[in-house]
């Protein structure tokens, strides 16, 4: 169903606020933080609507919304529809700017720059190597979705899934998010992944991965995926 500009300016304002807050958004909420030009009582019509139609969901009858993985869906459909990215990142770039051997190293390096500028756990792999780098561990084990050690014990499989099908993934040049039961390689569906493919002329392709809970910094992640793939693209090793 089509949603209305005003439905659709309200979903991304809970998911967003979400993702930054960690807990259930109420209207009272939404209508501090936001100015949506309606009355209260318009707004909770609406958030009521959003959640007949699966975007939103209470996880308790006394709370406010929570993202449904259809109103994540929507949400980085709208990201990726209008194509954000980060302006010149002076930080990835000068970090990646210098002179190194091969793409092994550019590409370890890499991991752990575009760990700092995102949010999630970074994977990356060469067809080639056989190696995956993993960066970004702190950070994310510092998200409350980890607070108890099942969650953990979930995403250490999750990972492991990945690993055991990362050199079968496609991943072309355009950035792919898989958000819970939409992950091609794992029946875990607590988590997320954002993927993009790069290649290099010694070590054949390659992908770059940022994983974490469905509740991750999409717009962050996605912005800074694109500006690592270009620095890539740039710096191609051969």
């Amino acid at each position: 169903m089509e949603l209305t500009n005003r439905q659709k300016d309200i979903l991304e304002g809970i998911v967003s606020e979400y993702i930054k807050q960690a807990c259930p958004v109420s209207s009272q909420m939404l209508q501090e933080l936001h100015d949506f030009g309606v009355s209260p009582a318009t707004l909770r019509n609406e958030m009521m609507f959003l959640s007949r139609q699966g975007f939103l969901r209470k996880p308790h009858a006394s709370s406010g919304r929570v993202p449904t993985d259809g109103g994540y869906r929507f949400f980085v459909d709208e990201i990726l529809e209008k194509k954000q990215r980060i302006e010149e990142n002076s930080k990835l770039q000068e970090a990646l700017a210098g002179d190194m051997p091969d793409a092994l190293e550019f590409a370890a390096f890499g991991a752990r720059n575009l760990a700092q500028l995102s949010s999630g756990l970074v994977a990356m792999s060469l067809e080639s190597s056989g190696i995956l780098w993993k960066e970004g561990w702190e950070e994310l084990l510092e998200e409350p979705e980890f607070e108890d050690q099942g969650s953990i014990k979930s995403f250490a499989r999750f990972l492991g899934d990945f690993e055991k099908n990362v050199q079968t993934l496609e991943a072309g040049s355009e950035i792919q998010v898989f958000i819970g039961k939409e992950n091609p390689f794992s029946r875990i569906n607590e988590f997320s992944i954002m993927i993009a493919g790069c290649d290099t002329s010694e070590h054949g392709k390659g992908i770059a991965a940022i994983l974490g809970p469905k509740r991750m910094a999409y717009t962050k992640n996605i912005k800074a995926l694109n500006a690592f793939k270009d620095i890539w693209k740039k710096n191609k090793r051969n």
